[in-house]
């Protein structure tokens, strides 16, 4: 799931990546017998807590989008 989201739908803005992940590439998953938990979230897997605070005392962004 997370690199099909680096993959496909960095460039998309939150509502359209959200749209995509859940309607598009959850079902994808479930169909193809993909194992795939319930919350996925690729921000999780891509990174970690100490690593976006690590972005934030650089004073980049925090928003999730941004992240």
């Amino acid at each position: 799931m997370a690199s099909s989201f680096v993959s496909y739908i960095g460039p998309f803005n939150k509502k359209n990546r959200d749209f995509i992940m859940k309607n598009k590439f959850a079902t994808f998953f479930k169909v193809n017998k993909i194992p795939l938990s319930e919350n996925s979230n690729p921000l999780s897997i891509l990174t970690n807590e100490a690593e976006m605070a690590e972005w934030q005392n650089e004073k980049l962004p925090s928003d999730e989008v941004s992240l």
